[in-house]
């Protein structure tokens, strides 16, 4: 039984395993990670003992924009709704309601469509990849 919260603290070690499974921020220190979750509204997907095996974080100004980034489930615990139940959380969640969403994906759009997610108009959308 899994289920997700807002509220619960997330555990920054766990978190920090669940990054380290990414193909996007393997390399991701815990400063930033911190820092990013500081700065954002995260989704934590946990079991029955209270572990971490999904995360999902936003970042939004609550009128005109919210971003879901760093959107993770536990390799072990895949193929079992978590990330059905975090995405289901994050777009049903009323304080983005007035706003719209954007959000960067590899491999999952099948999933992100199923929440009103749509293929972007690459005439219209702009992106700029981070400075190094």
């Amino acid at each position: 039984m899994y289920y997700v919260s807002t509220e619960k603290k997330i555990d920054i070690r766990q978190l920090m395993k669940l990054m380290k499974q990414t193909y996007w921020a393997p390399e991701r220190s815990e400063e930033d990670v911190l820092t990013a979750v500081k700065n954002s509204i995260s989704f934590g997907a946990f079991d029955e003992e209270d572990n971490l095996v999904g995360f999902a974080r936003v970042v939004t100004d609550f009128v005109s924009i919210w971003y879901l980034c760093d959107v993770i489930v536990d390799e072990k615990h895949r193929g079992q709704g978590i990330g059905k139940m975090l995405i289901s959380a994050v777009a049903s969640d009323e304080r983005f309601a007035k706003a719209s969403a954007l959000l960067k994906t590899k491999d999952a759009h099948g999933l992100y469509r199923k929440y009103g997610f749509m293929d972007v108009d690459a005439n219209r959308v702009m992106y700029r990849e981070k400075r190094d």
